[in-house]
């Protein structure tokens, strides 16, 4: 199916200027808002889901496929850009949304609504499994179901299974009727859930929650935009982690009767944060926090799973920020929503990347210290695409046309870059000169 592909690079990474002459087109600045029929919805999902889907495809059908998606992103962009009709078809960024989520017509999978289920993915000599509870009113061809991705402690002195795990946690109704539940089994070995693998090379908590997380995409009719992160005791700071290293795909990250170790809040400008029973190490991340300029963690002493919904519920993911901050690792995190790097500077002090977009004024502003090259995503939420951009790169100014393109849309779908809550329709990599 069309998302057994995607996320791919965000698996595999845990295991391990245009023309400034050219005359500005004459449009309609109309934005990403919905403007299509849910009749031509459905047709947009399916041709997007023949153009990327590659099983049983060769060139000449994968043209024929690709050329048709065109012809109704040509058909659908009339209206806003009468005279680059495909260029006004790929601003539609909320029709391409739904239009992906749409594509991959989802199904059962095997599980039940009402039910919880074991699910295993590899085999057991490197095992990857997790439990899933689907809500009684789930429907895979209906709306997307927010998600919550639990970290379990331990239960009578043993790490808790998934199954175990969610037979005693998050049993309200106010949860179990509205989120799809995912509960991990992570390794006995508590050191290991925030690497990418064990000390005996099978698979860590970090592999593990992003192979989870990238079958649950393929698998089941989930919403993009309210995927939690929750630990419970040692899992707190697992789940803080894995936050951290990807915090673009994340809406928020709760914390549950355990602290939440000695991860730094560095790249949590967008990620909200929210710790019920916790203890010191909380209270020196929210005061991190709020020193940084994020003030996006909530403690709660006293709070309780009905208070982390609520606070879920306020609470969607950040999907197209207009400002990120990133600080590299290796090998991971090298990229924050709208932002990917590789930090080639080896002698730096510090590896630092922010970028901020003012689309009042069509501005992208990318200050960076260790990091010699940046690769920005971007669509119609940030920028208006049909005028000139001006790109300011550690003091240094450009203005250029930065036209949208239909083989990046798609290239950056089957990747997982983007997918259903967040389409990117540009792509580029930018020298950066040295800071002034």
């Amino acid at each position: 199916m069309l998302y057994q592909a995607a996320w791919a690079a965000c698996a595999s990474v845990a295991l391990a200027a245009a023309v400034l002459t050219q005359a500005e087109p004459a449009t309609k600045d109309l934005g990403p808002k919905s403007e299509l029929s849910a009749r031509d919805l459905k047709e947009l999902g399916g041709f997007l889901g023949k153009a990327l889907d590659p099983e049983k495809q060769d060139y000449k059908d994968k043209e024929k496929n690709v050329a048709e998606l065109r012809r109704f992103l040509e058909k659908a962009g009339k209206t806003r850009n009468p005279k680059d009709p495909l260029q006004g078809g790929l601003a539609l960024c909320e029709d391409l949304s739904r239009g992906l989520h749409i594509a991959n017509e989802y199904k059962l999978a095997g599980t039940k609504p009402g039910q919880v289920a074991k699910v295993e993915l590899l085999p057991k000599t490197n095992p990857v499994a997790y439990s899933i509870w689907l809500p009684k009113t789930y429907r895979a061809d209906q709306e997307p179901f927010p998600v919550l991705m639990c970290f379990p402690g331990t239960k009578d002195g043993k790490v808790s299974s998934g199954e175990a795990f969610l037979q005693d946690h998050w049993t309200e109704a106010a949860v179990r009727e509205k989120y799809v539940i995912v509960a991990l089994n992570l390794p006995e070995d508590v050191k290991s859930w925030t690497e990418g693998q064990t000390a005996d090379g099978k698979h860590g908590g970090v592999a593990i929650a992003m192979l989870t997380l990238k079958e649950l995409g393929a698998k089941h009719a989930i919403d993009f935009d309210r995927i939690y992160l929750a630990g419970r005791e040692a899992g707190v700071a697992a789940a803080l982690s894995l936050g951290a290293k990807f915090p673009q795909n994340f809406a928020g990250v709760v914390g549950r009767s355990g602290d939440c170790g000695d991860t730094p809040v560095n790249n949590f400008r967008c990620l909200p944060t929210f710790f019920a029973g916790a203890g010191a190490q909380a209270t020196a991340f929210a005061e991190a926090n709020k020193t940084a300029g994020y003030e996006n963690c909530t403690l709660k002493p006293d709070g309780t799973d009905l208070d982390a919904i609520a606070w879920m519920d306020a609470h969607p993911r950040q999907a197209n920020p207009a400002k990120v901050t990133l600080y590299p690792g290796r090998p991971i995190p090298l990229r924050a929503y709208w932002m990917k790097v590789q930090p080639t500077d080896v002698g730096a002090a510090e590896y630092k990347i922010e970028g901020e977009i003012d689309r009042a004024t069509n501005t992208v502003t990318i200050t960076s210290s260790g990091v010699r090259q940046v690769t920005l995503m971007l669509n119609d939420v940030l920028l208006n695409l049909d005028k000139p951009v001006k790109i300011v790169l550690n003091g240094t100014a450009q203005d250029a046309l930065l036209p949208r393109s239909l083989d990046d849309m798609l290239s950056m779908m089957y990747s997982g870059l983007s997918e259903p809550g967040r389409i990117y329709v540009f792509r580029k990599e930018f020298d950066l000169p040295v800071a002034k």
